[in-house]
C-alpha cells in the first residue's frame, strides 16, 4: 500500500469513527440505542482495536460517576471491555453507556462500597431484559400502526360492500 493510499484510509477511519462518536453522543434513551451500530458491525467497519477503545471511553466514563470506595482498576476496566467485545458482539457500545446511566441513576440500585465486572455484568443482564421490553414495545407500535393503515384503507369498502348486501337479489337486480 502506498503512503497516500494509507493515509486516505487513515483518513476514512477516522471519520467513521468521528461518526460512531458523535452518533453515541446522541444516544441518551434505549430506543436510540436499538439503532446504533451493534459491536461486529463497528469492528467489521473500523476494526476491533478502535472499538475496543470507544469501548474503554464509555466505560471509564460511566464508572467515573460512581464514588465507590473500591472502584474497578485500569486492569479490571480493560479485562471487562475485552470479554464485553467477546460475548456481545451484537450489543453496541451504546448499549454500555445507557445500562451505566441506568445504574448511575439508581435504576439497578444502590452501590455503596465497590464496582466490579460482576456488579457491572449484572447491571447489563437487567439492561438486556430493559432493551428486549422496549424492542417488543416498538415492534407492537408499529405493527399497530401498519394494522390502523390498512383498516383505514379497507374499512370504507368494507363497509360499503355490508352495506350493500341486503339491497340486491340474488339475480343482481336492486330490490325494492
Amino acid at each position: 500500500m502506498t503512503t497516500t493510499n494509507h493515509l486516505a484510509n487513515s483518513n476514512n477511519k477516522l471519520q467513521i469513527l468521528d461518526q460512531f462518536t458523535t452518533s453515541l453522543s446522541a444516544v441518551r434513551k434505549t430506543e436510540d440505542a436499538l439503532n446504533y451500530p451493534t459491536i461486529a458491525q463497528q469492528i467489521r467497519t473500523v476494526g476491533e482495536d478502535d472499538v475496543i477503545v470507544m469501548a474503554l471511553g464509555t466505560i471509564q466514563q460511566g464508572l467515573s460517576a460512581f464514588n465507590v470506595k473500591n472502584p474497578m482498576t485500569n486492569a479490571q476496566v480493560e479485562m471487562f471491555v475485552m470479554d464485553f467485545i467477546e460475548d456481545y458482539k451484537h450489543e453496541s457500545v451504546a448499549d454500555l453507556k445507557i445500562c451505566l446511566k441506568n445504574a448511575r441513576n439508581g435504576v439497578y440500585g444502590t452501590h455503596y462500597q465497590a464496582i466490579d465486572q460482576l456488579t457491572v455484568m449484572e447491571w447489563f443482564g437487567k439492561y438486556l431484559d430493559e432493551k428486549a421490553m422496549e424492542r417488543e414495545r416498538l415492534h407492537t407500535r408499529t405493527k399497530n400502526k401498519t394494522i390502523d393503515k390498512v383498516t383505514a384503507q379497507v374499512y370504507p369498502a368494507l363497509k360499503d360492500a355490508v352495506e350493500n348486501i341486503g339491497k340486491t337479489s340474488k339475480n343482481g337486480l336492486e330490490r325494492k
